[in-house]
């Protein structure tokens, strides 16, 4: 057999040879591909290093606001706050700030050198790079850019960073700013900008002259809190602040750009939730009648007055004040009510059902007050005499037998009601009145009725041009006190008011850091009072314990019925407690529902409508309203005139054209500054 062997009709095919331009093509790709990567690592390594001198210089910024906001950790209760008013404070914030600037930097200033800078004033725009940029000898270079103002400035410096509270008095600005090299980008041709750093800070307030509990979506939810609104400003009507602060759990809602929104005297508005948005509020509004916060009058020069934006702050805890018909140790209700206060004893004090009579004339159900009717216990009716814009005298009405003006004495009322062009004084020790039962809590006035017959309305009722005045009371609302409507509730005609709490003593007074100067006596013809009214008949510390407890301002009346105390007998110091001026006076007192804490359900139980015309006063108190689970609404032409705080679960004004006025009147609490900006969203 013969082997065969074949061959392939096509040869096999040879690689090319690469040609001489060919063969450097890879090595280019190569060197290509390199200097990305390079340069990749190179931005890597060089942001790395931005963002730690970023945190570096972000430090320092916050050591530094901090460091000059601690120069704002009192306030001087006495006076409305600026720099211009107070230049010694603001100077100490810059100079602890710019003494906190040389040591986080390490520049070495002398302590001359750091009072020249703070005396400087605050930092030009541009910002200072030595002291020579300041006139300050010794030229020490800082090696960066630095600011230090106080308030925050209103140019780019500040404003270009994103900041919000510009010309805000109490808050320090701090900022940094550092030359930076590229270390590896720079073979690239990468020239990076300065890094920043900046901050604010101020001392958030315990000074209060209203606060709003009220939060969105935590029970229970009431009123406008449901709309995230804690504080509403409807209609024409706005807010002056004179002294203290206002802070809202919720958002503030200022809803026409006609009214006169917020004007800040002194102190500012905080809050915990909410941001500036025209359908909510509008932010730094000059002046404050286009609906936004001013520190200044709405009718000012624009530019003079300083439009303001809301700070914010951590919630507002509920306080729990002691009830004025308990013991002074606890908020449950273990007053003695019925018509004779048996039972009654130093620990359990009375507030009779109804008041002490000559004729011991009574009934099983709370009091009805009324002058000019047709009852044997009825009185003459008192005549308002205005002396004086904010002052008004009750006189006895022609014919008055006893020449006395109407006497309502405490205890406890279903009703008062005052016609037109009426007056009556609250007497707290039934001096003229008809004596006191033995342990009856002198000055109380309770109000309420548990008999739920719709015959029998719960009501303070004011007719027009008529005056309710008391001095050295508190007035106690139960849970089943009704908002108005339906001839219930407290509703006042134009301009009618409630005057608690007003009269004045010259010289030194308990509950407030105050020193009248002024002599009024409201409640004429009852004797003056040693004190001040402001500490009304029954005082609280705010600092001690979680439920804070209350002691009275006058003693119990321990002879035999009818007994009377005497006015002179009016101490609001609490013997224990040498620092009598933290004690607050509780002008109103609203009983949560079921004294329950929190309780099921809120109530708008001070919904104080007027009826417009020229917007008079329609309350005016000095102390404490307590209403912690209560809506408070002010409604109508008739304003709102208080020294002392509002305390409530949410709070709306819509009142025409009139103002509601807050004046505090404490001692101011040191507090420990905070940082305000920047937050994590900028």
């Amino acid at each position: 057999m013969a082997l065969v062997i074949t061959h392939p009709t096509t040869p096999p095919q040879r690689k090319p040879r690469l040609r001489p331009a060919e063969r450097g093509q890879a090595l280019v790709l190569f060197v290509l591909f390199l200097l990305v990567l390079l340069g990749v690592s190179a931005l890597g390594i060089d942001y790395a290093n931005w963002l730690l001198t970023d945190r570096r210089l972000q430090n320092v910024a916050d050591h530094v606001a901090l460091a000059g906001a601690s120069a704002f950790d009192r306030r001087d209760p006495a006076a409305v706050f600026t720099c211009a008013s107070n230049p010694a404070k603001c100077g100490n914030a810059r100079e602890q700030a710019w003494t906190a600037f040389s040591q986080e930097l390490d520049l070495g200033l002398s302590k001359a050198q750091v009072v020249c800078l703070a005396d400087a004033g605050n930092t030009p725009a541009v910002g200072w790079e030595s002291t020579d940029d300041a006139s300050c000898s010794g030229n020490v270079e800082f090696h960066h850019t630095l600011w230090v103002s106080t308030p925050p400035p209103a140019n780019a410096s500040y404003t270009g960073l994103g900041g919000r509270y510009p010309r805000m008095y109490g808050i320090v600005f701090a900022r940094v700013d550092e030359p930076t090299r590229s270390f590896l980008g720079g073979a690239l041709g990468i020239v990076p900008g300065d890094r920043t750093g900046w901050a604010t800070a101020g001392s958030l307030p315990a000074d209060f002259a209203l606060e709003v509990f009220c939060r969105n979506n935590i029970a229970p939810q009431t009123g406008v809190c449901v709309n995230s609104a804690g504080l509403t400003i409807d209609g024409q009507g706005g807010i002056r602040l004179l002294r203290g602060d206002i802070g809202i759990n919720e958002s503030l809602r200022v809803t026409a750009n006609t009214g006169s929104g917020v004007i800040l005297k002194s102190g500012n508005v905080y809050l915990v939730n909410g941001v500036c948005h025209p359908s909510t509020w509008n932010c730094a509004q000059v002046p404050a009648n286009t609906g936004g916060i001013a520190n200044d009058d709405p009718n000012a020069d624009p530019n003079v007055a300083v439009g303001l934006s809301a700070l914010p702050m951590a919630p507002l805890p509920v306080p729990k004040y002691a009830n004025p018909l308990g013991d002074g140790t606890s908020t449950s209700i273990t007053a003695v009510s019925n018509p004779t206060c048996l039972g009654a004893s130093a620990s359990v004090p009375c507030v009779p059902i109804r008041p002490y009579l000559a004729n011991g004339s009574r009934d099983p159900a709370p009091g009805d007050w009324t002058c000019g009717g047709v009852a044997a216990t009825d009185q003459y009716c008192g005549v308002p005499t205005v002396l004086s814009p904010g002052v008004v005298r009750c006189d006895a009405a022609a014919g008055d037998p006893d020449l006395t003006p109407p006497m309502i004495p405490p205890g406890y009322y279903r009703q008062i009601i005052l016609g037109n062009s009426q007056c009556a004084i609250l007497d707290p020790t039934a001096e003229h009145s008809g004596g006191l039962y033995p342990y009856q809590r002198a000055g109380v006035y309770r109000f309420g009725d548990p008999d739920t017959n719709q015959n029998n309305r719960k009501k303070i009722v004011l007719g027009n041009d008529s005056y309710l005045i008391g001095d050295g009371v508190t007035l106690v609302f139960n849970s089943d006190w009704p908002s108005p409507g339906g001839n219930q509730g407290i509703v006042l005609g134009s301009p009618s008011a409630l005057v608690l709490n007003t009269m004045r003593v010259p010289g030194s007074v308990p509950c407030t850091f105050d020193s009248e100067s002024t002599s009024v006596n409201m409640s004429s013809p009852l004797s003056p009072l040693p004190y001040s009214a402001v500490c009304a008949a029954w005082s609280v510390d705010p600092s001690d314990s979680a439920v804070h407890p209350g002691a009275p301002a006058w003693p119990a009346c321990t002879g035999t019925p009818p007994c009377t105390v005497d006015r002179s007998a009016y101490d609001p110091h609490v013997p224990s407690d040498p620092a009598a001026s933290l004690w607050r006076g509780i002008t109103f007192y609203f009983i949560p529902r079921n004294n329950a804490w929190p309780p099921p359900t809120v109530l708008n139980r001070f919904e104080m409508p007027g009826s417009g015309g020229n917007g008079g006063p329609g309350i005016a108190f000095r102390g404490v309203m307590y209403a912690p689970y209560d809506d408070v609404k002010i409604t109508g032409g008739n304003g709102f005139d208080t020294v002392g705080q509002v305390l409530a679960w949410s709070a709306k004004f819509n009142g025409g054209s009139a103002y509601i006025d807050l004046d505090y009147p404490y001692d101011y609490q040191g507090t420990t500054p905070s940082l305000l900006e920047p937050t994590i969203g900028q």
